[in-house]
């Protein structure tokens, strides 16, 4: 029985560890994203980004809208700032909204 309840912590350790680092693995990925389309997009096309950046996030299943996302743009600096809240299911019947936030400045390269 000892050893029963000890593989049961162990899985549900494992459970939650999984799909907690899911979660921020989805996070990173789509920080790095964000990050790529700053750097590389074109000077005349700038004002195309948020847009881009919401159809990625649309994409990773991330759950940004346009009221938390800021892009900035002075020369060759972008500045993207965006939040979000995401509903992680941890273990069964145990679920918390955890926050989420991109800041990516960057230089372009044209």
């Amino acid at each position: 029985m000892k050893t029963l309840v000890k593989l049961l912590v162990i899985a549900a350790v494992l459970l939650a560890t999984y799909r907690v680092g899911s979660v921020y693995w989805d996070h990173y990925q789509f920080e790095d994203q964000v990050k790529e389309l700053a750097q590389f997009t074109d000077r005349n096309h700038a004002q195309e980004l948020p847009g881009k950046i919401l159809d990625l996030a649309q994409k990773m299943d991330i759950p940004l809208d346009a009221e938390g996302l800021a892009v900035t743009r002075e020369q060759r600096k972008v500045t993207v700032d965006a939040s979000y809240v995401r509903h992680v299911e941890i273990l069964p019947r145990f679920s918390r909204d955890w926050e989420f936030a991109v800041h990516v400045s960057v230089l372009t390269l044209n």
